[in-house]
């Protein structure tokens, strides 16, 4: 019985170390990604204080508590921070899109959230304007 009791404790133990790094990475692509690396805009997302921001961007690991408060606050997918990010993605269907409207879509996705919402506004504004054959449609 005691064997077992200790086999159980390094086998918990060992989960614990291979989640560390991977929650790291992770909450570190956060910080950079959503917060533009500033700890300081992240903590104050968070409510709590930038001296934590620092620990777990320097290594410092995760526990579930944190890792919870984090997925909550931010919105994430309860266990984002465990899952693989190499684990299968749902497949888009490209094969119809012409070049171009690929390249449109990569303009987008380099656009920060402020050029994006800035950019769609006038978008949106255009598209609801009728085209002349929509025009002539109506006649």
């Amino acid at each position: 019985m005691v064997i077992y009791l200790l086999v159980m404790k390094i086998d918990h133990a060992n989960m614990a170390i291979e989640k560390k790094p991977h929650r790291n990475k992770k909450f570190n692509k956060l910080l950079v990604e959503q917060f533009k690396g500033v700890q300081v805009a992240m903590a104050n997302a968070l409510g709590i204080s930038p001296s934590l921001i620092s620990r777990y961007a320097s290594g410092k690991g995760i526990g579930e508590d944190m890792k919870t408060l984090i997925e909550e606050k931010l919105n994430l997918q309860r266990g984002w921070f465990d899952q693989d990010e190499n684990a299968e993605q749902p497949m888009i269907d490209l094969s119809n899109i012409s070049l171009e409207k690929m390249e449109f879509m990569k303009e987008i996705a380099a656009m920060d959230e402020e050029e994006f919402h800035a950019k769609i506004g006038v978008f949106k504004a255009v598209a609801a304007v009728p085209t002349k054959k929509e025009s002539n449609h109506d006649n």
